[in-house]
């Protein structure tokens, strides 16, 4: 249905894309669905996104900040609206686009701030009082928030977590493709784990406090004693029945591909004799892959960092996929059979 037919008022649920400019001078189109208005263009690649209001005569619209609000009005007249696309040329459009991504960066950093001053800190500190408890409500208590400040994170930077599958029960060693720092928010938000980190995020102030809580083991890349001592850890993470996540990629490179995945790290799920479950993890915007999200050539933390905050919204998809049982497998047949999985998936 054609919005220049469309008079009636209807209301949005939250997470419908209201796309009001693409690259392509196309009229947006609507669909009814449960009584529901859903607006969309044919094309896909929008440049901007909008929360708008249309009378007979005039049209506004606000940018949006890349978040969903619970509940978008719409009052549709699209006669006045559609010559106003059209109006807009590539630059206007590319205007539009550079300061829709300053003021996401500005409202997600102000908010994102806020939170860690006020109530990060103390969310943490809750967390660590749970753990010093050692009892059971108490692991479960922490892993509840721990969950809850990982979405937190993740959503302000625009950032929507998708789980599917589940998650194994009790003790695993959880394998995934890296593809961005967002990757430890993201699986962190469809259940509690400890990862493996790189030793210089425990230099990193407010990233090390974080890191801590969430029970990282830290790492120090080729360095052979220290591979020993986090292995040792994590298989007695995994005898006391935790979660432990690994990145066997070794670490973040520009490239949609998933590189090898390396061995060494799952020898402590063979030592304990765990599951090993393989997790895919992707980004998607627009219903693609969205592979920018990654670090570019040459791209400081900072700066990626700065990058994300302004970046458009994303949807991140956590497959849980079918774990793979450990016990008298090598290490390289471990870690090849967990690859092949994952790349199935991503592929998919």
């Amino acid at each position: 249905m054609n919005l220049a037919g469309f008079h009636h008022t209807f209301t949005a649920s939250a997470g419908s894309v209201l796309t009001a400019i693409g690259q392509h001078d196309t009229l947006p189109q609507c669909r009814i669905q449960n009584g529901l208005a859903f607006i969309y263009a044919e094309e896909r690649s929008s440049i901007a996104v909008f929360d708008f209001k249309l009378s007979h005569k005039t049209a506004s619209w606000y940018l949006l900040t890349g978040f969903e609000y619970e509940r978008v009005r719409i009052v549709a007249d699209v006669i006045t609206f559609a010559p106003l696309l059209r109006q807009l040329g590539h630059e206007q459009r590319s205007m539009i686009s550079f300061f829709t991504t300053i003021l996401r960066f500005i409202f997600r950093g102000i908010l994102l701030i806020a939170y860690l001053v006020f109530l990060l800190i103390p969310n943490l500190m809750l967390v660590n009082y749970y753990r010093r408890l050692e009892t059971e409500e108490g692991g479960r208590k922490a892993d509840h928030a721990g969950v809850r400040i990982a979405r937190r994170l993740a959503w302000f930077f625009g950032v929507r977590t998708v789980i599917v599958g589940t998650p194994a029960n009790g003790a695993a060693l959880i394998a995934a493709n890296h593809i961005s720092w967002l990757d430890i928010p993201v699986l962190h938000s469809g259940c509690a784990m400890g990862f493996v980190g790189k030793a210089e995020i425990d230099r990193w102030p407010v990233f090390r406090f974080i890191a801590s809580t969430g029970g990282t083991i830290f790492h120090q890349r080729g360095n052979h004693d220290s591979a020993t001592d986090v292995s040792a850890v994590m298989s007695e993470r995994m005898r006391q029945g935790r979660k432990v996540a690994i990145f066997p990629e070794g670490g973040i490179k520009p490239g949609a591909s998933v590189r090898m995945f390396h061995a060494r790290l799952f020898r402590s799920a063979v030592d304990v004799g765990c599951l090993v479950q393989p997790v895919m993890v992707r980004y998607m915007r627009d219903g693609e892959r969205d592979d920018d999200i990654s670090f570019r050539e040459d791209e400081s933390m900072l700066v990626n960092f700065s990058r994300l905050l302004g970046r458009p919204s994303v949807i991140a998809e956590v497959h849980f996929l079918p774990p793979i049982i450990s016990i008298d497998k090598p290490r390289r047949e471990l870690a090849d059979a967990v690859r092949a999985a994952v790349i199935a998936a991503y592929e998919s």
